[in-house]
């Protein structure tokens, strides 16, 4: 018996030391070729800075030593986000300018950014934030036409208009810069009620994993940031409309703070990760969705995708259960509505 649990511990000590180096060089690899994070100085460009999770980005820029430019389409939030942000500077040098415009129009969002430019005294900037989006949750029958259109125009069209912008004139002045989509974990998982949303936001995660690789041409970083519901004025605005359905599953008031959200993207871009999540639970269902996209660490990555596979499955049967009666009411009325 001794023999047997001493061969079972050594096996044991074995595979555990095993996967620790493992881990350790996916640690490397994923490290590799990504420099350190270093805003001192730098010109960072967040869209979307008026509030919530860009707002309070915008302030731990300035903290790190940053000039910041926020954009936004409302000029009284953002001169309220100016003057907040402004207050949190290291440096009195430091600049921190807001332009409102709406980045879902190309030609506002490339002239934003090239007065972004011309204010930072032709600084192009380092670090480029795509934080603008928008969301009004229903059920798919709900919406028009029109709707579809416009959230796709904000939230997909709104960073793709500002990043490739910017990508330009980074290889044109030789900056090894880093761009940032803001995705949502309802990107990588169905969730009823977000139909005119989850399409916009899984759009910026497979541009994102194109760019991943194509921008590492030019010495250009890019990263995907997948936050749980942040506590925000725009979540505010999405709980007027969300379905019961929704807010049972999505939890009707589990929120995150936008400056811990924040803290947390700016811990994954240091780490080098790829896609970036908010919480635990958000890693399990990133592994889980992973397919051949790259990976944050190859290590964790297999664990997380292991738990997703067997743990997803049975979240959405035990939330379908809990929302067995509003189902069988929204079906019952919507035929009536039909007939």
């Amino acid at each position: 018996m001794e023999g047997y649990l001493s061969c079972t511990m050594t096996t044991v000590l074995g595979v555990l030391g095993a996967y620790g180096a493992w881990y350790v060089v996916c640690a490397y690899l994923a490290r590799r070729g990504v420099p350190p994070l270093n805003f001192k100085d730098k010109h960072c460009y967040v869209t979307g800075g008026s509030a919530g999770l860009g707002e309070q980005l915008a302030v731990l820029l300035v903290e790190a030593g940053a000039h910041v430019t926020i954009v936004a389409r409302n000029q009284v939030r953002l001169d309220e986000a100016q003057r907040l942000i402004t207050a949190h500077r290291r440096d009195e040098r430091q600049r921190v300018v807001a332009i409102s415009a709406d980045v879902s129009n190309h030609g506002e969002s490339v002239a934003a950014l090239d007065r972004a430019i011309r204010q930072h005294d032709g600084q192009v900037p380092e670090y480029v934030f795509a934080c603008a989006g928008t969301t009004t949750p229903r059920y798919f029958l709900d919406y028009g036409p029109g709707d579809f259109e416009r959230t796709m125009q904000i939230n997909y069209f709104g960073a793709l208009y500002t990043i490739q912008q910017a990508v330009k004139y980074m290889v044109q002045h030789g900056v090894r810069g880093r761009i940032v989509t803001v995705s949502s974990q309802a990107g990588l998982v169905g969730i009823p009620g977000y139909s005119e949303y989850a399409p916009t936001k899984a759009a910026l995660r497979m541009l994102t994993e194109t760019l991943y690789y194509e921008l590492s041409i030019y010495g250009i970083v890019a990263h995907c940031f997948f936050p749980a519901n942040i506590k925000t004025p725009g979540f505010e605005h999405e709980n007027q409309t969300k379905p019961r359905i929704t807010r049972v599953i999505d939890g009707e008031d589990e929120a995150i703070d936008p400056r811990v959200c924040a803290q947390r993207l700016l811990h994954g871009m240091d780490k080098g990760y790829p896609f970036i999540v908010s919480d635990p639970l958000g890693d399990v269902v990133r592994a889980a969705c992973k397919g051949v996209g790259p990976a944050n660490n190859m290590a964790v990555d297999t664990l997380f995708a292991a738990l997703g596979w067997f743990a997803v499955p049975l979240w959405r049967a035990v939330t379908w259960w809990q929302v067995r009666d509003e189902v069988q009411a929204e079906a019952t009325q919507r035929r009536a509505q039909l007939s």
